[in-house]
């Protein structure tokens, strides 16, 4: 059974997102298992969870970029680069600092958690585009 490189890519993506979350939902179970749940929400881990996702949603883009050989907008690479470190990968590790610390405001819970679910969907879509130019032949 052959799939196109879309497929490919996008299995290879989802399995990268469980192997991320993987500990977060360990850590959910033993949280759930003391019956403080609201431990886990509250938790910082999130925050390094976001850090990764955008870390590798930049890998994952430069690489199959750096790979194609198909004619690619510098500026519109460069735009792309730009917001994901800028909106994301900036603000997970600024929320994640704030949280490590004791001075920790919980209105940045919620956002940390927003980032969570951004970072997600953002490493789904670009991390899947880098993927696909990685697969080609």
């Amino acid at each position: 059974m052959k799939f196109n490189h879309e497929f490919n890519a996008k299995y290879i993506i989802i399995s990268d997102i469980f192997f991320i979350i993987a500990p977060l939902i360990i850590y959910f179970l033993v949280k759930a298992n003391e019956g403080d749940i609201h431990e886990f929400f509250r938790s910082p881990d999130i925050g390094y969870a976001n850090i990764v996702f955008f870390g590798q949603t930049l890998v994952r883009f430069v690489s199959g970029i750096a790979k194609t050989s198909k004619k690619l907008s510098w500026q519109f690479i460069s735009l792309i680069l730009t917001l994901i470190i800028v909106l994301g990968f900036l603000p997970s590790a600024v929320i994640l600092m704030i949280s490590l610390s004791n001075k920790y405001n919980s209105n940045l819970y919620i956002f940390q958690w927003i980032l969570f679910f951004v970072a997600i969907i953002i490493y789904f879509i670009v991390g899947s585009i880098g993927q696909m130019y990685l697969e080609e032949d």
